[in-house]
């Protein structure tokens, strides 16, 4: 069986201080800034694991730029959230 992929963040990510990455990276994807913005939704949902607008937009962001194992890598975290909401 194989080992489901993990998502990988950047080491040094220039965005890390930011504050309201996700209000940023909203304003980056209406400017077409796409690889910015994946950085500023990376510190999203590092800082909030749960943030499912943000693990959905990462994973389209991929999903856009032809990066298919962190896009898959997104939803599976997006799928677990799901999971997880509809125990409670």
């Amino acid at each position: 069986m194989e080992k489901r992929k993990q998502y990988d963040f950047v080491q040094e990510n220039p965005y890390k201080d930011i504050e309201n990455p996700l209000e940023l990276a909203k304003k980056l994807i209406q400017e077409e800034k796409h690889q910015e913005a994946i950085l500023v939704l990376q510190v999203e949902v590092k800082r909030n694991p749960a943030s499912s607008e943000g693990w959905c937009l990462l994973g389209q962001l991929h999903a856009d730029n032809d990066e298919d194992e962190a896009s898959v890598a997104c939803l599976l975290v997006l799928n677990i959230l799901y999971l997880i909401i509809e125990r409670i």
